[in-house]
Formats: C-alpha cells, sequence, structure tokens
C-alpha cells in the first residue's frame, strides 16, 4: 500500500528521535524543473529529504566518527523482491554463490517464477 500522504517514514524518525533513539533528521521538498525552451518551473513531486548515516552522522550523534558504520544493501549474496510495495530479503543465495547446477538454486528460481 502505497503511503499518499509521505508522511510515514518522517513520522518514524521523528518517533525514534522522541524516544532518544539516534535516527536521520528528515524534510520535505517540492520539485519544480526547468529545462531551457521545454519546461518552466514545471513541478515533478514532493519528496522526503533524509539526512545521510555516515561519519558526520556519527560525529553528531556520538561524538566521534570512529567505529564500524554498517549499511544494508542488497546485493547478489541477499537479492531483494518486491512484494505487496514491501522490500523483502530472500534467504536463498543467488547463482554467482552456487554452482551452476545446485538444486538450491534450481528451487531459488522455481520459488521466483511462482513455481514449486
Amino acid at each position: 500500500m502505497a503511503d499518499v500522504t509521505r508522511i510515514r517514514e518522517a513520522l518514524a524518525f521523528s518517533i525514534f528521535r522522541a524516544a532518544g533513539v539516534p535516527a536521520s533528521r528528515t524534510a520535505f521538498a517540492k520539485v519544480y524543473l526547468t529545462v531551457a525552451d521545454k519546461h518552466d518551473k514545471t513541478y515533478v513531486g514532493l519528496y522526503t529529504l533524509i539526512e545521510p548515516v555516515d561519519k558526520t552522522f556519527l560525529k553528531d550523534h556520538f561524538k566521534s566518527d570512529k567505529g564500524m558504520l554498517l549499511k544494508p544493501e542488497a546485493s547478489r549474496a541477499f537479492p531483494t523482491s518486491a512484494k505487496n510495495g514491501m522490500l523483502t530479503r530472500s534467504t536463498t543465495p543467488s547463482a554467482s554463490h552456487r554452482r551452476p547446477g545446485a538444486s538450491a538454486y534450481r528451487l531459488h528460481q522455481a520459488r521466483q517464477s511462482g513455481r514449486r
């Protein structure tokens, strides 16, 4: 389900900050586009700006930029897929981390295509 209000993410970060959990700051931005001879201040949409979690964030919240900063991202080892608007992580390794003929790979491919 899409969040047409664009408030969920910003609200969640705000709740974390209010509870004392270090969390990114957010802001909303109305974006307009101008391209010479094509568009003049054409409204593109409302976007949520989110403070990046980086060394500056660590220094601001933990008084030091030293330490381990882990950032989860999709990779071949942990492929993601969209389901009902949610991003889910597969627990089966992708083909690049298994032998091409392995039965687990075939099972993974079958699950991805809806077959068993």
